[in-house]
């Protein structure tokens, strides 16, 4: 594995990359075997098959690139007489069955699992799948159940803009879009990518989530898709069919849901994260909107995508999951729903700053404003002796402003200090006790700095006994 860092490693491998990819895919298959059996799996062999999955995704970009030179016409010393259209795609098709099996048991360790799918998102873009196109294949085998499914529903990429109704266009997963991982499944395996990722286990589906929130690009994240209902699948009465962001209606929602319904301490761990690394990737998109970098690329009339606004709706659901976790006993919990409030703040602000303070659907039941001010407010009428309210506001202070929380509540600094004093210790209230003798006048006229302190000293409370 590092080799793969050597600048001419790309073509060291090039001659036998296919063999490689697919030994080390049938290598990992056997230790989840074995694992499946019962026997018993070292730890250092399981982070070599954590590094292992690591090395693929690289070995995974160069097939399929070079399947892309095929499809694009490329001649000359881009067509290595070492490469074999059929070999590449029937070893990116197995190493997508292997990854989609390691997330459909439970024998990996958690990062392996993000990591393999990972994996899976880059094998199925070969060769020339649009990535909205494979966030459709995507979407549908992580969102919509099978239950759902057998009535109809689907999920598709919309080619035309225009809403859902009336001459709107629509790629098929059958269709030419289709790449060679999905034609190896069904050829292979008699199934296809959306029926492997509907089988995938619990624990493998939240660590699938997180590896494709962190793999996908924004092109495929922010993509206009479509929800089609079964009833107006079927032609029927019902439902009209709606718009389908992977980003917010897939990953976003249903992590949060996750981090709210879970009771198991290190499952909620990791639907922390995928909701933490959902709302990073919107944050990122709203940055690259801001100096004009659009979040993907034209297709055909198709304007470059903008990132979508967060509903009135999202806005609750995440502030829901932060007032459920301000005081989570696990840190690294705790941590991820932070960060996710202060991604959220920071979206808010740019949604503000560019005119996009509603939802996309032009709701305007609130404002930016008005919702800050309303986590303001509630985040100062809880009782200052709890813990979990003070990082929060030290975020809300960057976001709104210290003015405008004190106005709020005069008092916020004095309720920060009495608070704080119950980590303070013994030796400093000693330190403090006898600077409260000093010469406080005579030290600021000497040092003006030092005589700052005597303000900070006069705003704490008495120590208690």
């Amino acid at each position: 594995m590092s080799m793969q860092w050597l600048p001419a490693f790309d073509e060291y491998i090039a001659p036998c990359c296919a063999d490689a990819v697919r030994v080390m895919a049938e290598c990992i298959d056997g230790v989840m075997s074995d694992a499946a059996d019962g026997k018993h799996v070292a730890p250092d062999v399981m982070q070599e098959v954590q590094d292992a999955i690591s090395c693929l995704y690289h070995l995974v970009g160069i097939l399929s690139a070079r399947l892309q030179r095929r499809v694009d016409g490329a001649t000359g010393a881009a067509r290595h007489r070492f490469f074999n259209e059929e070999e590449d795609a029937a070893a990116l098709a197995f190493t997508a069955r292997v990854m989609l099996r390691a997330l459909q048991g439970s024998s990996l360790v958690r990062e392996a699992m993000a990591s393999a799918a990972s994996v899976v998102w880059a094998a199925s873009l070969a060769p020339d799948v649009p990535p909205a196109a494979a966030a459709a294949l995507v979407a549908e085998g992580l969102f919509v159940s099978a239950e759902a499914a057998a009535q109809g529903e689907t999920i598709r990429w919309l080619l035309v803009p225009g809403g859902c109704s009336g001459g709107e266009q629509h790629q098929q997963p059958g269709g030419q879009d289709v790449g060679a991982v999905e034609r190896g499944l069904r050829l292979g395996w008699g199934t296809g990518l959306v029926a492997e990722l509907r089988a995938i286990s619990a624990v493998g589906r939240v660590c699938g989530l997180r590896g494709f929130a962190t793999a996908m690009p924004l092109e495929a994240l922010c993509a206009r898709l479509t929800l089609r209902p079964a009833a107006a699948a079927a032609g029927g009465g019902g439902p009209d069919p709606r718009p389908f962001c992977v980003l917010i209606d897939g990953l976003l929602r249903s992590s949060a849901r996750m981090v709210l319904e879970q009771q198991d301490g290190h499952f909620k761990f990791h639907a922390a994260c995928v909701l933490a690394a959902a709302v990073r990737r919107l944050l990122e998109a709203w940055k690259q909107q801001a100096v004009g970098k659009p979040s993907g690329v034209a297709v055909g009339d198709t304007p470059p995508l903008q990132p979508p606004a967060l509903s009135v709706e999202d806005r609750s659901l995440l502030m829901e999951v932060v007032w459920a976790n301000l005081e989570e006993p696990l840190s690294q919990t705790q941590r991820q729903v932070h960060e996710t409030f202060d991604a959220l703040l920071e979206i808010l602000q740019l949604q503000k700053r560019l005119g996009r303070s509603t939802d996309d659907n032009g709701s305007d039941d609130d404002s930016v404003d008005r919702f800050l001010e309303y986590v303001c407010r509630r985040m100062l009428d809880m009782p200052l002796t709890r813990k979990g309210r003070y990082l929060p506001l030290s975020s809300l202070v960057r976001a709104v402003g210290a003015l405008r929380l004190l106005r709020m509540q005069p008092d916020l600094v004095q309720q920060t200090l009495t608070a704080l004093q119950v980590g303070v210790t013994n030796y400093q209230w000693l330190v403090l006790r006898e600077a409260g003798g000093l010469e406080w006048n005579s030290i600021y006229d000497s040092d003006p700095t030092l005589g700052r302190a005597r303000l900070c000293f006069d705003l704490l409370p008495p120590p208690s006994r």
